[in-house]
C-alpha cells in the first residue's frame, strides 16, 4: 500500500474516531442532564415586509438656491407599523426627521396612524446644531421642527401626505392625469392639520362643518416646478357629513373627542363626490 494512501486512511480513521467521541460525549451529557430538552418543533417567523411605499421630492424648494431640495418617504409594513422620513436642504442648512409608529386599521381602507418615535437633527455648515429624539409618552421637545406632523400621516389607497405638505403617490401608481379627487381629509379651518382643537366632545357635526374644510388630493402630478411623484391638491370649503364612524349622521349628531372617520359628500368642478375622510377632535392644544 502506498504511503500517500496510508496517510489518507489514517486521517479518515482519526476523523471518524473524533466524530464518534463527540457523539458519545453528547449522549452521556444529555443522559445525565435533566434540564436538556431535545423535543420541540421548528417554527418559522416570517420577515416584516414593506407592503406600501410612497415618495416624493422637489428641487430648489426655496426657488432660488441651486442644490437645495425637499424629499419625503413613507413605508407601511406588514406588521401594521410605518416609517416616514422628511429631509430638506437649503444652502448650508440640512434637516432630517424620521418618524415611526403604529398603523391601526379602522376600516378596510382607513388607518389611524399614531407616532411612537421620532428622531431628527439640523446641520449647518457641516456641523450639527440641533438634535432631538422623542418617544411616545414624552413631551415634545421645545423647538422641535415638524412637531405637529407626528400624528398627521394620511394614507388613502394610492396616496399619502402629512397635513397639507406636498402629497405623494405610491411607488407603483401612475396618476391618470384627470385631476379628479381620489382622497381627502377634514382639517381645522384655523390650522394646517386634521386636528380640531379646543373641543369639549359635545360639538355637533354642523359646528364641525362650519369650522372645517376639505383637503382634496387629485389624481394628477403637480407640474408646477421640479416635482417628482408629487400630486396636485386643492381645498373645498363646502361638504356634508353623511356618516360618522360608520353610523348615519345629521347636523345635530354630537362629535365626541378622539379620532373619527366620516363619509362626506362634496362638490368639485360641478361634480358630486363621496369619500371617507378622517379628523381628530381634542381638548388639548
Amino acid at each position: 500500500m502506498g504511503t500517500k494512501l496510508k496517510v489518507m486512511l489514517l486521517w479518515v480513521a482519526l476523523g471518524f474516531a473524533l466524530v464518534l467521541t463527540l457523539g458519545l460525549s453528547f449522549f452521556v451529557y444529555a443522559s445525565s442532564n435533566e434540564n436538556l430538552n431535545l423535543s420541540g418543533s421548528l417554527a418559522y417567523e416570517p420577515s416584516i415586509n414593506v407592503v406600501k411605499y410612497y415618495w416624493g421630492e422637489m428641487d430648489n424648494p426655496s426657488g432660488n438656491e441651486e442644490g437645495s431640495y425637499y424629499n419625503q418617504h413613507v413605508k407601511l409594513f406588514s406588521n401594521n407599523t410605518f416609517e416616514a422620513q422628511i429631509a430638506t436642504e437649503q444652502g448650508d442648512i440640512y434637516m432630517i426627521m424620521i418618524i415611526r409608529g403604529d398603523a391601526i386599521p379602522t376600516s378596510e381602507e382607513t388607518f389611524q396612524y399614531t407616532a411612537t418615535y421620532c428622531y431628527g437633527y439640523q446641520r449647518e455648515n457641516g456641523e450639527v446644531v440641533m438634535e432631538i429624539e422623542w418617544n411616545e409618552g414624552e413631551e415634545v421637545p421645545e423647538g422641535m421642527e415638524f412637531a405637529s406632523m407626528l400624528n398627521e400621516l394620511h394614507i388613502r389607497e394610492n396616496v399619502a401626505f402629512f397635513g397639507d405638505y406636498p402629497p405623494m403617490f405610491e411607488n407603483s401608481y401612475t396618476p391618470s392625469g384627470s385631476a379628479l379627487p381620489i382622497a381627502a381629509y377634514m382639517r381645522d379651518g384655523s390650522g394646517r392639520d386634521n386636528i380640531f382643537y379646543n373641543c369639549s366632545g359635545q360639538e355637533t357635526i354642523s359646528q364641525i362643518e362650519s369650522d372645517g374644510r376639505l383637503f382634496l388630493f387629485l389624481d394628477a402630478y403637480n407640474d408646477d416646478g421640479d416635482f417628482r411623484n408629487l400630486g396636485q391638491f386643492t381645498y373645498g370649503i363646502s361638504f356634508t357629513v353623511i356618516k360618522l364612524d360608520g353610523v348615519g349622521a345629521t347636523g345635530n349628531t354630537v362629535v365626541s373627542l378622539g379620532y373619527h372617520t366620516a363619509e362626506v359628500s362634496f362638490e368639485y368642478n360641478s361634480q358630486t363626490y363621496t369619500m371617507t375622510v378622517d379628523f381628530v377632535t381634542t381638548s388639548e392644544k
